[in-house]
């Protein structure tokens, strides 16, 4: 192929990546009326990045046409992706009220356990949460009990995976857990609900991990699942957290419905996207573990942890309760 048929090529594989990329930010907002469509709002990182190569790929061929598709396609991407970038008001609070929550879904084929245990030392949190624990992840998290004096695990058969496998929520804090519970909110995989108290005040912490949204039977029941956690959330009277892999992204119609019903807000906001999962694939990375938070919490900071061998990547919060 001569030096002109590349030159076609390259055009052509840029004209075909910018029709799909609009199409597909297009049909993300008709995600409540199919699966298939609400799968397509979960990349608006990657769609953000390709509009961009776009823009300056067609400034570059000066083609007026394909450039004004790619700076509307990102235009319409960056109006879902900025606000996570826009940090709230900077209150300052004192140091001693600050509560740092670990959350990582350990993925139940993973055998590197030091990996997590060590970055659980080393991050010196609170409270640690942790998804798909399965009976060999749970002998294995007992070496984190000299530092958590209180824990809890609900772990349950999971024939999605593997029959004879039980997988679960591990619960481990340095404060002491009270009114625990196991709630079944929508069906499928259940919901651990505890409370610690802060400075005074009791905080509520729902640990969860809805269905994974593929197919139309997980769709909908990861649906239902975000739909009864938010009418559980509007029952409570205390500061609340909801924290865990909600297989769901920010730019979903379900997760706005979530945030929408329970008041809630993401502890993202301020700090950017952080994907954290899938870690090996760093360029399709989305954000779907979560911590979701009362409008009395403030958020101090957010990050993604280290590689632990798991699909996800860790996710660390440090909060603060307002007095208000």
């Amino acid at each position: 192929m001569d030096i002109l048929g590349i030159e076609k090529l390259i055009y052509l594989i840029f004209v075909i990546t910018i029709v799909l990329v609009t199409l597909c930010s297009l049909a993300s907002y008709l995600g409540k009326f199919h699966y298939l469509l609400e799968l397509t709002c979960h990349l608006k990182i990657q769609y953000t990045f390709l509009s961009l190569l776009g823009i300056l790929f067609f400034l570059w061929v000066s083609n007026s046409l394909w450039l004004l598709i790619s700076l509307f396609c990102l235009t319409i991407n960056l109006l879902e992706v900025i606000p996570f970038y826009i940090s709230p008001d900077i209150i300052k609070y004192p140091s001693d009220r600050k509560i740092r929550f670990l959350q990582a879904n350990v993925f139940y084929k993973n055998q590197q356990y030091e990996r997590l245990i060590s970055q659980v030392k080393e991050e010196n949190s609170d409270l640690a949460i942790f998804i798909e624990v399965t009976d060999a992840w749970a002998e294995k998290l007992e070496l984190l009990q000299k530092d958590y004096s209180y824990w809890m695990i609900h772990q349950e058969p999971q024939i999605a995976f593997d029959k004879n496998v039980n997988l679960g929520i591990a619960v481990y804090s340095k404060i002491p857990l009270k009114n625990t519970s196991i709630q079944d909110l929508g069906g499928g995989r259940k919901t651990v609900s505890t409370q610690i108290e802060i400075q005074g005040k009791t905080l509520s912490i729902l640990a969860t991990h809805p269905s994974w949204g593929i197919g139309k039977y997980g769709f909908n029941l990861r649906n239902k699942q975000l739909s009864e956690i938010a009418n559980h959330i509007t029952h409570q009277k205390s500061s609340i957290v909801v924290i865990g892999d909600l297989n769901i992204t920010m730019w979903s119609p379900y997760y706005k419905e979530l945030i929408s019903n329970s008041g809630l807000y993401n502890a993202r906001k301020g700090f950017g996207m952080i994907p954290t999962w899938p870690s090996f694939l760093p360029l399709l990375s989305i954000p779907i573990d979560h911590c979701l938070v009362s409008q009395d919490i403030r958020v101090v900071r957010t990050k993604s942890g280290k590689n632990i061998g798991s699909d996800h990547l860790p996710l660390i919060t440090d909060l603060i309760i307002t007095e208000n």
